[in-house]
């Protein structure tokens, strides 16, 4: 039994023909000539199929062989291989370290040498120690600010 398209190959179809002014029964038109007369049924197509339809409306073969990018990371970590700490995640560490006005690039390259021995996290694992303890300094930095805000009032009424 030959494998079936899948949803990625047919939002691929739709994206590519839209720019091109290609309705859906245009698409099925194409799907049509494609399988020599089989059918004209997007739901019907097989992987190679719907392959051919992609190919012909300019677009690039889906990987016989795709693994999704989750699996692919879990079987790293499974292995023992560490991930890279991607550019999202960087910049979500200087997002959260820049919310204070007071902090610069200096002061977090010295919380990094102190935790991971190095100027900036390397891997993804280095990356959430670094993220995680940002985490807590904002959560003190607001809880001292809270207590500082609520102090005077307690002095008055006293």
């Amino acid at each position: 039994m030959p494998k079936p398209k899948t949803a990625a190959q047919i939002r691929r179809m739709f994206g590519l023909a839209k720019p091109l002014g290609c309705a859906k029964e245009d698409i099925e038109d194409l799907a049509f000539d494609v399988t020599n007369g089989r059918t004209s049924s997007l739901a019907e197509l097989t992987f190679a199929e719907a392959n051919g339809v992609i190919v012909r409306l300019g677009g690039e073969a889906f990987a016989d062989n795709y693994i999704p990018r989750r699996t692919q990371n879990h079987h790293k970590q499974v292995a023992g291989i560490p991930t890279i700490a991607s550019a999202a995640h960087l910049q979500y560490l200087d997002d959260i370290w820049f919310t204070a006005p007071h902090r610069t690039a200096e002061g977090l390259a010295s919380i990094c040498r102190r935790t991971i021995k190095a100027d900036r996290p390397r891997t993804a694992q280095e990356c959430n120690k670094i993220v995680e303890a940002v985490k807590r300094m904002n959560r003190a930095a607001a809880t001292d600010a809270a207590i500082a805000s609520t102090a005077p009032a307690a002095r008055r009424l006293a």
